[in-house]
C-alpha cells in the first residue's frame, strides 16, 4: 500500500493582543508521507514569549533536518522536547529574560500518529463522525474539569485558565506527555494553541476538516470566531491535518470515543484574564506531577511561529502591528514550582504519583435516571473486582450532549476521595454506553488521621520559613504516592508562594505542592 499523503493548512492571528507570541511549523516528507507538526504558545515577559516559541520552532527545523530514517518516533519527540527546552533556556540567558512556552507536536506516518505536548496547547483527533479524543492539558482548569468542579465549556473563561502546570524553559525540566493515536479511530487532527480551542467547537473543527478547501475554511471559520470573541481575545493559531482526498480510507470509521465533556463554545462576553504559568495533571488528574501521568479518554494506553505559513516552513512572521510590548498573557512559574515531594523526586524528574488502572468499557447497564448511575456503575465495577467493597463511585455534574448524557463519577474509599480516580460515564437511550477514566483498586488503609490539618501545619511550621498560613480548612484525600495509598490533607496555604499542598496525616511531610502564584 502506498504511503498516505497529508494535506495540511495553518492559520494564526494576533487576536486582541499587542503581539502574536504563537508560532507554528509543519514538515512533510513527500517520499515517505511522514509529517511533523509543531505549535508553540509563548508565555509572558517582555519579548520572552516570542523568544521561547521561536526557539522551539528553530529546534523543530533542526531536528527534522537531522533525522535519520527509520525514525524512532518516541525517541525523536523526546529528544526534540529536550533540545527545545535547552534552546529556550539558552536564548533567555543570552538576553537576560525568562522565556517560557507551551508546545504541541504531532508525528504522522502511514500507520501511526504519535504526539508530545507540554502545557495547554492541544492535539485533537477527529473522524468523519466528529470528535474522537484530545490531549490532556497541563493546567489548573484541566484539573478542575477532571474533578468535576467545572465543565469543559467553562475552561476558557475560568479565572485560573491562565495557570499552567509545566512549561518549556526555566530551570525545571518540562514534563511532556506522549500519546499514541489510533488512525483507525480517526485520521484527522487539529494541533492548536488555547486561543483556538477556546473559541472553536468540535463541530466547527469537524466542518473545517470536511471542507473542500481546507486552508480557506480554517481561516474563514477562525476569523468569524475571533470576531465574536471578547476584545482581548488571545493569539489564535492552529494547524489542520487530513489525508489528501485520494488517500482517504473508504471504510466507515468506528463511532468516536465520547468526550468527557462537551466542546467549549465561543466566548462572547466574558473578559479573559491575562495568562500565567505554573505547575502536570491529576484527577485524571491534577496538576503538574499528575497531568502527565494520567491519560484522558484514550484507550491506547497512552492518551507555529506567528501567522500562517505553508507546510515545511515557519508559520510566518509577527504581524506588523504586533511589535509592541507583549501582554504577558502567560507568565511562567518561579523555578522550582513543579510539584515534588523530595530532593529525590526532583532529581529523578519522575512524578511521585502512582498510576491508577485504565478504564475503557462498554457495560450496557440499563438505568432509569441519574440516581441509578452511581449505584449500578459502582456495583458493576465491584463485581468485576475493579474497586473494593469499601469503594463507591459518587456522581458529580451531569450534562447533556446531543443524544447522550455525560456524568463524572469520583471514586471514594470509605467516603474519602481517591485522588485521580475519576471515570466519565456516557448514557444513551436509557443505558450506560461507555465508561472511561481511572480507578484505584486494592485500597486498604485507615481513614483516621493521626494529625489534624492544623496540627500538621503547625508541625511543618516548626522547620519552615516563611511559615505557612492556612487559607482553607483542608480536606482528607487518599493519594497514590509511589504506588502506596496514603491518607493526606489537601490544603490551600500561603507561604513563600500561594500553593496547594498534600500532607501525610501521620508524619506531616509535604508529599506534593502545587504553586498557584501568578507572575504579573
Amino acid at each position: 500500500m502506498g504511503s498516505i499523503q497529508w494535506e495540511i493548512a495553518s492559520f494564526s492571528d494576533i487576536g486582541g493582543r499587542k503581539e502574536n507570541q504563537d508560532r507554528a511549523i509543519s514538515f512533510v516528507d513527500a517520499d515517505t508521507g511522514e509529517a511533523f507538526i509543531v505549535v508553540a504558545d509563548g508565555m509572558g515577559g517582555h519579548r520572552g514569549g516570542v523568544l521561547a516559541s521561536e526557539s522551539i520552532i528553530k529546534t523543530a527545523e533542526q531536528c527534522w533536518k537531522d533525522r535519520t530514517p527509520p525514525v524512532n518516533i518516541e525517541s525523536f519527540l523526546n529528544n526534540f522536547v529536550e533540545q527545545a527546552h535547552q534552546a529556550v533556556r539558552q536564548s533567555g540567558e543570552a538576553q537576560k529574560l525568562s522565556p517560557r512556552s507551551t508546545l504541541a507536536a504531532l508525528w504522522l506516518n502511514n500507520d501511526k500518529a504519535v504526539s508530545i505536548h507540554v502545557g495547554d496547547s492541544r492535539i485533537i483527533q477527529l473522524n468523519d463522525q466528529g470528535f474522537v479524543q484530545r490531549s490532556i492539558d497541563h493546567s489548573i482548569v484541566q484539573l478542575l474539569v477532571l474533578q468535576g468542579k467545572i465543565t469543559e465549556e467553562e475552561m476558557a473563561t475560568h479565572p485560573d485558565q491562565s495557570k499552567m502546570t509545566t512549561s518549556m524553559g526555566g530551570d525545571e525540566k518540562p514534563e511532556p506527555e506522549i500519546t499514541e493515536w489510533s488512525l483507525d479511530k480517526g485520521d484527522r487532527f487539529i494541533v492548536c494553541t488555547d486561543g483556538f480551542w477556546e473559541i472553536t467547537s468540535y463541530e466547527q473543527m469537524q466542518a473545517i476538516l470536511a471542507a473542500t478547501n481546507l486552508e480557506d475554511d480554517l481561516a474563514s471559520s477562525s476569523r468569524k470566531n475571533i470576531g465574536r470573541a471578547p476584545d482581548d481575545q488571545d493569539n489564535t493559531t492552529s494547524i489542520a491535518i487530513r489525508p489528501k482526498t485520494s488517500e482517504k480510507s473508504q471504510k466507515t470509521p468506528p463511532p468516536p470515543s465520547p468526550p468527557s465533556a462537551p466542546p467549549a463554545q465561543p466566548a462572547t462576553n466574558t473578559k479573559k484574564p491575562q495568562r500565567s504559568l505554573i505547575l502536570p495533571i491529576v484527577v485524571m488528574v491534577i496538576i503538574a506531577a499528575t497531568l502527565a501521568w494520567f491519560v484522558y479518554n484514550d484507550d491506547s494506553g497512552t492518551p507555529t511561529s506567528t501567522p500562517t505559513g505553508k507546510p515545511g516552513s515557519p508559520a510566518g512572521k509577527p504581524d506588523s502591528s504586533g511589535n509592541s510590548e507583549p501582554d504577558d498573557k502567560k507568565s511562567p512559574p518561579d523555578d522550582g514550582d513543579a510539584p515534588v515531594d523530595s530532593d529525590k523526586d526532583k532529581q529523578s524528574g519522575k512524578s511521585p504519583l502512582g498510576k491508577h488502572d485504565n478504564v475503557n468499557e462498554k457495560p450496557a447497564i440499563p438505568v432509569s435516571g441519574d440516581k441509578e448511575v452511581e449505584k449500578k456503575v459502582t456495583e458493576y465495577f465491584r463485581k468485576n473486582n475493579r474497586i473494593g467493597k469499601n469503594d463507591t463511585l459518587v456522581q458529580g455534574k451531569t450534562r447533556k450532549v446531543k443524544d447522550s448524557k455525560l456524568s463524572q463519577l469520583q471514586q471514594k474509599y470509605k467516603g474519602i476521595k481517591v485522588y485521580g480516580a475519576v471515570v466519565t460515564v456516557v448514557r444513551k437511550q436509557g443505558s450506560v454506553d461507555t465508561v472511561q477514566g481511572k480507578l484505584a483498586s486494592e485500597i486498604n488503609i485507615s481513614i483516621i488521621p493521626k494529625l489534624t490539618y492544623q496540627q500538621a501545619i503547625d508541625k511543618i511550621n516548626l522547620t519552615t520559613q516563611p511559615k505557612l498560613e492556612t487559607i482553607d480548612k483542608g480536606q482528607l484525600v487518599i493519594l497514590n504516592y509511589h504506588d502506596e495509598y496514603i491518607l493526606t490533607w489537601q490544603g490551600h496555604v500561603q507561604g513563600a508562594d500561594d500553593e496547594i499542598i498534600f500532607i501525610d496525616t501521620t508524619t506531616a511531610k509535604i508529599l506534593l505542592r502545587f504553586p498557584l502564584a501568578i507572575d504579573e
